[in-house]
């Protein structure tokens, strides 16, 4: 009954909302109405009958505020309809009552009902009154109508932080924003020094909350009409101005209405309205300004820039990452499954919308939240749910905080091992981020042979974020330690690993398969014939990008992959997996000779472009009887890392898993259990390598001249050079740690006239 009750005030008051009235609207003589016109004729008539409960009548089923009277001409006209509600002001009464109540009954907490904007205001003061060393009141601006737009600064005092803005409510009925926006700036405030992750944000990022930024507008969601949108201005004719239309960037495109009688009336001009044109001006004064977060409900959105345009943003490379992070934050919390994506994309075009003039004009990365429900109660989130909606969000918003922080990040690829007398090329991640550069000439991978001694410097070469170089030959059974390091533009020095060092072992590794699938190597499709796949089944082609496909393979200098269906279609679900699994396996290998054997391989999987998945997992399974059964070796999703795309890199010790025989066989599998899910896949750069042992070294460890005796020859080149720093494995450098000193005289006299078998 309760959802019923709000969801019914959410459609009645949006009709008010559409059409401007200040009046009340009353519905005793109306019935709520399902219907679905299966012409526009029959839309035309139904409208002309009743008062459409959506902003934007289209196709498909339609919500109608129906008079009673009116009933009798859509039987005449054999238009089909359902009675949802007898009596709409019965409905609408008892959501009131509700609010009334919640109110009154609120208890000691503030978040457990909704609060006028004086209410509010007050409640900002006593966190000043409570911890005045670290909130400060701020006021934005004016209004139209003469109110104060109010928010705190939260800080623990310093100069140079990185800041982080989160604005609430331009939308005057999205009242769950403004109240997450109140709770955002409580928890900063109460939980310093007593919860960790708080007290490290509050230390190092100066916070801006404003969690009312159209006051006109809700005090009349309180007064006259709860679902009422737009600020106050008098456009003649009608009320309002979109204030998230209203911004310089982007501003006057197909994301918005030039009428002052529709919902997303964008104004005049870019910065018309007082709230807008101060509120600019506040931001363009918050010092070292990196991200920004425009609370809003409802529809459980995590939205990136851009919204006035379906173009890529920059940074985007940056992003993607950040809003997975913030929605499988927000996600992990209860449950609430989140979407996260360009806003054009993800939801519609929106222009002169707050966040991309903080992105564009500022450089301050800036997203919407979309805060619950996904339409249910729709604007009209009852009080129960504002706690545990606020108390998600945050954790995001904390996600944003901790990025706000970032410079640079360093992401070395351990390699699994060294094969013994090869050069091994390392791959090195290393992200600026927030504005910063990396430092020129500073990325490097350094390494040592042993745990003691100096390390030995390689520049990483390559293009953000993608750097590499190569690590010398050594020999088997030695330990090399690595690690990777870069500076920021401002001189902050990274590494990865944080501290310490990466130790990997010289094997000696034979490649079995080393497969960047451009040409046919065995591979097979529906190896154990249980397919059921009826679309997105794999195949080795050059992919087209969508949503959630890979415009390009992995290999560097290649275009082919298996992907499944490697066609875009005509949307994002044209060519997806559908209607089950679809799997492909490797060659058979022998590797019934090796102790252990290791599996490597990029991987693309996207599952997650209609929210959290629950259904849909990749799995990885490998056999040691060329197929006849298999054993999981790994399971990627269905929710969680690695289910939003990107080519990712994993390795599978066979070993582990399955006795290494003469039939080893690896399987990759992917399904749709779900038929409205978008299910992607694609898989590159295969190898396989088995792990022998290691060959004993020559006899004659002291021959520096390579002419098969140690004798006074190689005794003048070690002394030539004896005392000096050189590259591990230099002629003299006989140990390989890069110092040619007492340590090799002593192998070299050690085998002092022997000569080499």
């Amino acid at each position: 009954m309760q959802s019923r009750i709000n969801t019914a005030l959410f459609l009645i008051t949006a009709l008010a909302a559409c059409t401007a009235t200040a009046d009340p609207v009353n519905y005793t003589n109306y019935k709520l109405l399902r219907v679905e016109p299966t012409s526009q004729k029959e839309l035309l008539a139904i409208t002309q009958l009743g008062e459409s409960l959506e902003c934007q009548p289209g196709p498909g089923p339609q919500l109608f505020a129906m008079p009673a009277d009116a009933i009798p001409a859509l039987d005449d006209l054999n238009i089909k309809y359902e009675i949802r509600a007898d009596n709409l002001q019965t409905l609408i009464d008892a959501a009131r009552r509700e609010n009334d109540a919640a109110r009154t009954e609120r208890g000691t907490s503030f978040f457990t009902a909704y609060h006028t904007y004086d209410e509010i205001n007050a409640y900002m003061a006593s966190l000043v009154a409570l911890r005045p060393d670290l909130a400060t009141p701020i006021v934005v601006g004016a209004t139209l109508e003469g109110r104060q737009i109010r928010g705190l600064k939260i800080s623990s005092g310093g100069a140079n932080k990185p800041a982080v803005l989160i604005s609430a409510m331009q939308h005057a009925r999205e009242w769950v924003a403004g109240a997450t926006g109140t709770f955002v700036a409580d928890q900063l405030i109460r939980q310093e020094g007593i919860d960790p992750t708080i007290t490290s944000l509050v230390a190092n990022v100066d916070w801006y909350v404003v969690p009312m930024c159209n006051p006109d507008g809700y005090i009349y969601s309180w007064t006259t009409n709860r679902l009422w949108r737009k600020n106050r201005r008098n456009n003649g004719t009608s009320f309002g101005v979109d204030l998230n239309r209203n911004w310089a960037f982007g501003w006057g495109g197909a994301g918005s209405s030039g009428s002052g009688s529709e919902e997303t009336y964008r104004g005049p001009q870019p910065f018309s309205e007082p709230e807008s044109e101060t509120f600019s001006t506040f931001i363009a004064g918050i010092p070292n300004l990196k991200a920004h977060i425009d609370l809003h409900s409802y529809s459980q959105l995590v939205l990136s820039p851009w919204g006035w345009t379906e173009d890529t943003s920059p940074r985007r490379s940056e992003i993607a990452p950040l809003e997975l992070a913030m929605r499988n934050a927000i996600t992990g919390t209860f449950g609430t499954p989140y979407t996260a994506g360009p806003a054009a994309q993800t939801l519609y075009l929106a222009d002169g919308v707050m966040p991309d003039w903080t992105f564009g004009a500022r450089g301050a990365l800036g997203f919407t939240y979309e805060l619950r429900d996904t339409g249910v109660n729709g604007f009209e989130l009852p009080p129960a749910q504002i706690l545990p909606t606020a108390t998600e969000a945050f954790n995001g918003i904390k996600v944003l905080g901790q990025f706000a922080q970032l410079k640079l990040t360093v992401d070395l690829a351990e390699p699994s091992g060294l094969p013994e007398s090869e050069v091994v090329p390392v791959n090195v991640t290393i992200t600026p981020f927030n504005n910063y550069t990396i430092a020129p000439d500073s990325a490097k991978l350094l390494y040592r042979i042993g745990s003691v001694g100096a390390f030995a410097e390689v520049p990483l070469t390559g293009t953000a974020p993608n750097f590499s170089a190569s690590l010398p030959p050594f020999e088997c059974g030695q330990s090399i330690e690595i690690f990777a390091q870069a500076q920021a533009s401002d001189g902050t020095l990274v590494t990865d690993p944080p501290s310490g060092v990466v130790t990997l072992d010289v094997i000696n590794l034979d490649t079995i398969l080393d497969d960047a699938i451009e040409t046919d190597t065995g591979w097979v499709i529906n190896p154990s014939g249980t397919d059921t796949a009826t679309t997105g089944r794999w195949e080795r082609a050059d992919p087209t990008a969508t949503a959630a496909q890979p415009a390009d393979d992995h290999t560097t200098a290649g275009t082919i992959c298996w992907v499944t269906d490697g066609r875009a279609g005509a949307g994002i679900g044209t060519y997806d997996i559908d209607n089950g699994r679809t799997s492909i396996a490797t060659p058979v290998f022998d590797m019934s000779a090796y102790p252990a054997a290791t599996a490597s391989f990029w991987l693309w999987f996207d599952n997650d472009n209609n929210g959290t998945n629950t259904s849909d997992p990749f799995l990885i399974d490998v056999s040691n009887n060329a197929g006849a059964s298999w054993t999981n070796a790994r399971t990627i999703g269905p929710s969680g890392p690695g289910t939003g795309g990107g080519w990712l890199y994993y390795e599978i010790p066979v070993q582990n898993f399955v006795t290494l025989t003469n039939q080893i066989r690896l399987r990759f599998t992917v399904a749709d259990n779900t038929p409205a899910e978008i299910v992607e896949a694609a898989l590159d750069d295969f190898k396989i390598v088995g792990l022998a042992d290691c060959v004993p070294p020559p006899g004659c460890a002291g021959d520096t001249n390579a002419d098969s005796a140690v004798d006074g020859a190689d005794l003048s080149v070690l002394l030539s050079g004896f005392g000096s720093t050189v590259t591990p494995g230099s002629p003299g450098d006989l140990n390989n740690d890069g110092n040619i000193d007492g340590a090799d005289l002593s192998v070299l006299l050690s085998a002092f006239g022997s000569t080499c078998t």
